[in-house]
């Protein structure tokens, strides 16, 4: 439980530790919190390629090429865009992601609660989601589901007091949780999925 998807993406990409000359694809349909993060990359030297497409062939051909040109060492995406609402073919891009052992997050906040997501589908890197838009739940509360491999092997240092020896089990809770807002965005779940029944 996170308090938004800008947090976990945030966490998610200081987690790769890109240096200078590094290379990171993503879309030009991204959220300033996807965008933000990637132009102080950009500014330490680390190489942004947007990829613009009008259809998920050509994206799909485009990201192919640049991974094959580019040797990205990470892919952000959303998993639907919150500039047009066209929803990305991340089930493919995560296949090709994992051929090419390129880390993959996905931005889900304007997804959960609006397409299906089954990460067994697609097992990205990351998969960040805010509680309080699609799925309706209080403001102040996302979350983030997180591959195990990915976090073994990358460095984190946050810690709190609910941190156990070698336990990365929750490694992004860093301190006290509202129980409030946990439970607000537990019945916003519990409501989605019984609408899918």
């Amino acid at each position: 439980i996170l308090p938004n998807a800008s947090f976990g993406i945030n966490a998610a990409i200081s987690l790769k530790n890109l240096q200078c000359h590094d290379v990171v694809l993503t879309t030009d349909q991204e959220h300033p919190s996807v965008k933000n993060p990637l132009e102080k990359l950009r500014q330490k030297g680390i190489k942004v390629i947007e990829i613009s497409a009008n259809s998920e062939e050509e994206f799909i051909h485009h990201l192919k090429r640049q991974i094959a040109c580019e040797k990205p060492h990470l892919i952000i995406i959303s998993h639907v865009s919150n500039k047009d609402g066209r929803i990305f073919p991340i089930e493919q891009i995560g296949e090709i992601a994992k051929w090419h052992d390129v880390s993959l997050i996905v931005d889900g906040a304007q997804a959960a609660g609006q397409v299906k997501i089954n990460l067994e589908d697609f097992p990205p890197s990351i998969y960040a989601f805010s509680g309080h838009k699609m799925l309706c739940g209080p403001m102040g509360t996302g979350g983030l589901w997180a591959d195990r491999n990915f976090l073994s092997t990358h460095d984190n240092v946050w810690a709190s007091w609910t941190t156990k020896e070698n336990n990365a089990q929750h490694p992004f809770e860093v301190g006290t949780l509202s129980l409030g807002l946990i439970a607000g965005l537990e019945a916003a779940i519990d409501d989605y999925l019984l609408n899918q029944i």
